[in-house]
């Protein structure tokens, strides 16, 4: 969460609650830990990694051998 001039609040943890494929309720915590040049929230960023598995093809050369 941020506020106005992009200022970060810290996340304090994440709870998720009643998920289905369809349908997420989760409830987020912030807090401010004292810092008083935050302002009011205004923008909410939430990031979701997914890890997937891939085959790349690569070849090592020049590669220094002891």
């Amino acid at each position: 969460m941020q506020d106005a001039k992009g200022n970060k609040y810290p996340s304090q943890g994440l709870n998720w609650e009643n998920s289905s494929p369809g349908h997420v309720q989760a409830t987020f915590m912030f807090g401010n830990n004292g810092v008083a040049a935050l302002g009011p929230p205004t923008r909410l960023i939430y990031n979701h990694w997914s890890l997937m598995q891939h085959t790349i093809e690569f070849d090592f050369k020049d590669l220094q051998l002891p």
